[in-house]
């Protein structure tokens, strides 16, 4: 099926698709200058990218000059920070190590033996719940028994109390 040709100055009729009959827009001209943009963009990356080059070598000091015998000196990627004064106002003790670790996990275990399946967070568990003791907290057994829940480890309330009562009996939260 041939299409008849617009006269000049008069804009294109969309054409009906054979299969479904609506009508189609008219086909886009092709793009002009194509390569020069794709080419003129690679050019574009290559100079960011030799300036991020330069950039970063006149930063970190690094260059070609290999007889250079200067001491790098290498930043630590973490600084080391000191919570103990934050906990310390907090009323959260220091981290029991040896005896007195084992001394608490022996009362925690009193308390609720699956609590000390992961002695780690039990033990964090216990210099929490010395804020809420040390702070006189509205609901300690409560908060007891959320600090001590974890992963397969369910704390009661009443839990909560003996937990509450081993620290205090312990001395642990007074340190």
């Amino acid at each position: 099926m041939t299409q008849p040709q617009q006269p000049w100055g008069q804009a294109p009729q969309p054409q009906q698709s054979a299969w479904s009959g609506q009508p189609q827009p008219a086909p886009r001209p092709p793009k002009k200058n194509t390569g020069r943009n794709i080419g003129l963009g690679c050019l574009g990356l290559v100079v960011a990218l030799a300036v991020i080059g330069i950039v970063a070598s006149v930063i970190t000091g690094t260059e070609d000059d290999s007889s250079s015998t200067k001491p790098s000196v290498v930043a630590s990627a973490t600084p080391s920070v000191d919570y103990s004064a934050a906990e310390k106002a907090a009323g959260i003790p220091p981290n029991p190590t040896g005896a007195k670790r084992a001394e608490l996990l022996r009362a925690l275990r009193a308390a609720n033996p699956d609590i000390t399946r992961y002695e780690d967070k039990a033990v964090d568990a216990a210099r929490n719940q010395c804020s809420a003791l040390n702070g006189d907290a509205n609901k300690p057994d409560w908060l007891a028994s959320q600090r001590f829940t974890y992963k397969d480890v369910t704390t009661t309330e009443k839990q909560g109390h003996q937990i509450n009562q081993a620290l205090t009996d312990l001395g642990f939260c007074k340190d």
